[in-house]
């Protein structure tokens, strides 16, 4: 049995001469206390006192459950939670089988130290648990017993099943992006070393995790939501399952949610860039042929290939590519973060001595050379004990001269002079405030603070010009070792790209090509070593601690920090700097294939005075004196096109769910109230014919914010089972349709963004589901955005517990957000969840429409959805109010229109409603404020469609367009009353099914409008100037303009890709979709055509 080690506690008492008093020990040895005596009665100014701590607790049952691992995995525990030390690697063979690979292999992690796994000994039942389907997309929800953490095993999109998508091996595992394995399932094989019936995983919240039998080898009947019940013996614990939630389903004990995950928790440290997935691979094997060396197998289309690759002692990793084309060696370094943590820190990050995470056969608690290491308080097993590290407590900071965690022999010698360089003003004392690192007199701010100088502010609180440089001479070397910023000289000519600058740097493997995954790769792991309370955000003491990292990038970030601070919080984090190094990546990357050649690098090159980039990938001037324009776009070096004009309006985006065309005063409703919304749009332009791209909600938005039809971005309908191809309901199959919009889709946000604006969105996203994930509002240019559910609305509820309306309080939040960002510019999106059924109307607004309906005897009211519409149009007073109030009205342009079609008793006299490619089902009713709108008061006939939108703001807002396609065209000249929309013709193509929505293609040319069905191949054609019903189908009347406009739309299918769904179903029942009708489904009704 290894003996156990008791920790050793240094106290320190700093006292003057004159205040001694005698020191005591716990230790019964007359040698100790002895030395106890010389140690309090010599003339230092310092004194020392050693006792060791009282005898160890009892070990706890949750630590005991680690046992069987005991070789690899080290617990140590303190009164109230458990820490668990691994390096996440497991025993048996990983990766084997995988066929959505995105080329991570495992490599060990420093689980260790401050960085070790924290469990609660002690857990609380929390009041309100949450579930993993709506939380924890990101970091760990559990622990296997054999040291390797568990992910939640819905993917941080929010909704892909890990284990379905063939992301998993056979141990229900994977890698990371940082390299790091982990599980998605709970890991029932342990069993076979635990032991049946015993816990093989611990959940973050304490309570254990046990296989698919209860203790009793029973399977449990009675589990809860989260896949947990009470044993016999009253305590929760959860189960495995072998479908979905497959171990805990949420949380039953008290847990933390911070950015998506469980907090505090480890880190993974990644020691090469994340790599993208590769197609058409499958891993075949996992070898460790020899400690420290691991080979992954897998072959491509066939092609067997290969990853070896080992890893040395002071963390480093050489890996070997082998195919048929030979082998490529690359070698990836750790890169170090900084000294000491703050207090607070998340577990904290690895020290120096932990580059290399323990091997198998090591303990986490010995150094290289197996002497056991010192450690500050705490209990453990194995060498175990509390790591202090640090963290926020001044005195062992000034003693751990070394920044590893713990006191060892040198420095408990060299206490004396360590301390001494805390008495800032030499009186032989220490005061609290000196023990708080603020210097020798109250009031006086700390001393990093008191050596800088004051920033410039300019504007909305930014920055003007470069970070200063910090004071003192310290921190100037240091920016300029790491190549940080030093400011513009006299003669040094344009600022050039910084990638330019350091592209020898950047250019890790040294093949001459810079890829996206070098440039995002670094400015990630730069950010983790500079975040050393692990919280992705970095703070200025973070940024500016000595012995941080010495890079390029990281120089840059101490030098752009308040640049990189895209939202003006103060705060810089994660994403701001990822999004801008890969901003600045697509700015060179000239034709988007994710590489930056010596040629594309010559060419962003600048000389003499040209429009340039700063670090945050905006474009400014260099030049006192601009040139000479002439009205025409300047293509720019991304392959966007920037308009002339200087002049940002901010933007208010209002978009309204499922209301009709006539829904409004201004479109023609002479029952319902909208004063507010129709005084902007006769003080605007009011577009008589405008449709939204898709006749239903999610490809729609997708339109609006890709300036994409939808064959582009490849979203049709809303995914759910009512809409799944194959359903026994549809006719024919129905065309796959992706459920989230692509991450390398440049967002509406992203753009305005890019070119200074904040941006956010309150209401419904519908593109992407999760809290913070690449495919929510957040990963897709927004800075800010709240849906429902974090509003505390139940879904599909217009009022909460308490009583508050849910567009009230959306425009709470957007009025909140204009006042927040009044001195720069901003783009607002509120896409409200009103007037989508069912309606829940405010009573009062219900009162006003029924005396209405009486007194004005309208039979056809709808009190209901009148009041809806009503509480619209006062949120939209309120938005008004609020940009008038300000000063801002004249520099806004305020957007009203939605998402598509209404439903079927409001249209008329349309046919057709939501759904549906009939006028009824796509034309909105559309209106823009501006006071840039030249002839104001005008009603524009021109048909324009959502996606236009887009590149009419970015015109609005002279911002770059992306270097992606735009089917949206631009209606800034009719604004401004200088020209017309060019275009012949719009589509839309709705392959799916949405209520009694069925499949169909549509054109419109002029006044002529044809739509494809796909069910029966019958089209149908109609000239919308004398039939705007669509009532009387002229196919064979004019077959020579039905032949036009197929082959216009055919054209345009195949230049899309657009899906075609397939001519039949073999899962189509009759009755099933009369079934449907019964229940009252709502959508839009289609004409008999003629047969194609």
């Amino acid at each position: 049995m290894m003996k156990t080690l008791l920790p050793v506690c240094l106290v320190l008492l700093l006292v003057s001469v004159a205040d001694a008093h005698e020191g005591h020990s716990h230790v019964p040895s007359e040698r100790k206390r002895g030395e106890i005596v010389r140690l309090n009665t010599e003339p230092a100014e310092q004194r020392l006192v050693m006792f060791q701590n009282a005898p160890q607790s009892p070990t706890p049952e949750l630590a005991k459950l680690f046992t069987p691992f005991q070789k690899t995995v080290k617990v140590r525990f303190d009164q109230n939670y458990l820490f668990v030390e691994s390096n996440g690697m497991p025993a048996h063979p990983m990766m084997v089988g995988i066929t959505a690979w995105q080329q991570q292999v495992p490599l060990p992690q420093a689980y260790v130290g401050e960085n070790a796994w924290r469990i609660p000994l002690h857990p609380v039942p929390a009041k309100n648990p949450m579930s993993t389907k709506e939380h924890f997309f990101r970091g760990a929800i559990a622990l296997a017993v054999n040291g390797v953490p568990i992910f939640n095993p819905i993917k941080n999109d929010g909704k892909t099943d890990t284990m379905k998508a063939g992301e998993l091996d056979q141990w229900g595992g994977h890698c990371g992006r940082a390299d790091d394995y982990h599980y998605h399932v709970a890991p029932v094989h342990l069993e076979k070393i635990v032991g049946a019936g015993k816990p093989v995983a611990v959940a973050l919240d304490g309570y254990p995790i046990y296989g698919y039998n209860d203790p009793n080898g029973k399977p449990p009947t009675d589990l809860d939501s989260l896949n947990g019940h009470k044993g016999p013996d009253g305590k929760y614990h959860y189960h495995a399952t072998k479908t979905f939630p497959y171990l805990n389903g949420g949380f039953y004990g008290e847990v933390v949610e911070q950015n998506g995950q469980v907090d505090p928790q480890p880190r993974a440290r990644p020691l090469r860039p994340s790599l993208s997935g590769l197609k058409g691979a499958k891993i075949t094997g996992f070898e460790n042929p020899k400690p420290d060396s691991y080979v992954v197998l897998y072959d491509v289309n066939g092609n067997k290939r290969s990853v070896q690759y080992s890893v040395a002692d002071d963390g480093s990793a050489t890996f070997n590519f082998v195919s048929q084309q030979g082998t490529t060696t690359k070698k990836y370094t750790p890169r170090q973060g900084g000294e000491g943590g703050d207090a607070g820190r998340r577990n904290g990050a690895p020290s120096p001595e932990e580059k290399r995470p323990p091997r198998a056969n090591q303990t986490a608690g010995e150094r290289r050379n197996g002497q056991p290491r010192q450690r500050g308080s705490g209990q453990g097993q194995g060498g175990g004990g509390a790591r202090q590290g640090g963290g926020g407590n001044p005195l062992l900071r000034a003693l751990d001269a070394n920044r590893d965690g713990m006191l060892d022999e040198a420095e408990i010698q060299k206490a004396a002079a360590a301390l001494q360089s805390l008495d800032r003003n030499r009186d032989g004392r220490l005061t609290s405030d000196e023990l708080r690192g603020t210097g020798g007199q109250r009031g006086q701010n700390r001393r990093e603070q008191v050596d800088r100088p004051q920033r410039d502010r300019g504007q909305g609180g930014r920055t003007q010009g470069d970070r200063p440089q910090r004071g003192g001479r310290q921190g100037n070397d240091r920016q300029n070792q790491a190549g940080g910023p030093r400011g513009p000289q006299p003669g040094d000519g344009p600022r050039q790209p910084w990638i330019l600058v350091h592209a020898a740097e950047i250019d890790l493997n040294k093949d001459d090509i810079i890829s996206r995954d070098e440039i995002v790769g670094e400015a990630d792991q730069v950010f983790g070593s500079y975040d050393t309370d692990q919280n992705d955000e970095l703070s200025d003491s973070e940024l500016n601690a000595k012995g941080n990292v010495r890079s390029a990038m990281g120089g840059f970030l101490r030098g752009h920090a308040k640049e990189l601070d895209r939202d003006n919080d103060g705060v810089l984090t994660r994403k701001e700097v990822v999004d801008n190094a890969t901003k600045m990546f697509l700015k060179i990357d000239s034709n988007a294939d994710g590489k930056i050649t010596k040629t594309e690098l010559e060419a962003s090159r600048r000389t003499g005075n040209v429009q340039q980039s700063d670090s945050s990938g905006l474009d400014t001037a260099t030049s006192s004196k601009p040139e000479a324009t002439d009205g025409a776009t300047t293509p720019t070096a991304k392959g966007f096109v920037t308009s002339s004009t200087t002049a940002q309006p901010n933007f208010v985006f209002i978009l309204i769910d499922d209301m009709g065309w006539r829904d409004m005063g201004f479109s023609g409703n002479k029952f319902i109230e909208t004063p507010n919304t129709d005084q902007i749009a006769r003080e605007g332009i009011i577009f008589s014919q405008a449709y939204a791209s898709a006749p239903n909600c999610a490809p729609s938005r997708a339109c609006i914010m890709s300036g994409q039809y939808p064959p582009r971005h490849g979203i049709y309908t809303v995914v759910d089972e009512r809409h799944a191809p194959g359903s026994a309901h549809h006719k024919i199959t129905a065309a796959h349709s992706n459920d989230t919009m692509d991450t390398e889709v440049f967002t509406i946000a992203e753009c305005l963004k890019e070119a200074g604006y904040a941006t956010a969105a309150f209401g419904m996203w519908n593109l992407g589901r999760g809290q913070s994930g690449p495919s929510t509002a957040t990963g897709q240019g927004f800075d800010f955005y709240k849906k429902p559910r974090d509003l505390g609305f139940d879904q599909r509820a217009y009022f909460d517990q308490d009583g508050e309306f849910i567009t009230d309080v959306f425009t709470n939040h957007g009025i909140e957000f204009i006042e927040n960002n009044k001195d720069r510019p901003f783009f607002l999106y509120l896409p409200y969840h009103a007037i989508h059924a069912p309606f829940e109307p405010k009573s009062e607004l219900v009162e006003k429409y029924e005396r209405k309906a009486r007194e004005t005897r309208n039979r056809n009211a709808d009190p209901a959805y009148a009041a809806m519409i009503d509480a619209v149009d006062q949120n939209v007073g309120r938005i008004m109010d609020t940009l008038k109030r300000l000063k801002l009205d004249d520099n806004t342009m305020v957007i009203f229109t939605s998402d598509n079609g209404g439903i079927p008793q409001f249209v008329a006299p349309l046919n057709g409603s939501k759904g549906a490619l009939y006028e009824g089902g796509i034309r909105v009713p559309a209106c823009v404020w501006w006071s840039g709108i030249r002839n104001a008061g005008r009603t524009c006939d021109a048909p324009i469609l959502g996606m236009d939108f887009y590149p009419t703001m970015l015109d609005a807002a002279n911002a770059s367009r992306p270097k992606q396609t735009l089917d949206g065209v631009s209606f800034l000249p009719v604004l401004q009353n200088t020209g017309e929309v060019e275009r012949d013709a719009v589509f839309w193509h709705f392959p799916s099914y949405v209520g009694r929505g069925k499949p169909s293609s549509a054109i419109r040319m002029g006044d002529w409008k044809l739509i494809e069905h796909y069910e029966d191949r019958s089209l149908e054609l109609f000239n919308l100037a004398e039939d705007v019903g669509e009532s009387r189908n002229l196919a064979n009347v004019n077959q020579a303009k039905a032949n036009e406009l197929y082959a216009r739309l055919t054209s345009w299918q195949k230049e899309t890709s657009a899906a075609i769904p397939s001519p039949s179903n073999p899962n189509y029942d009759p009755t099933a979709g009369r079934e449907r009708q019964k229940r009252g489904q709502k959508g839009g009704g289609q004409n008999p055509g003629q047969k194609r």
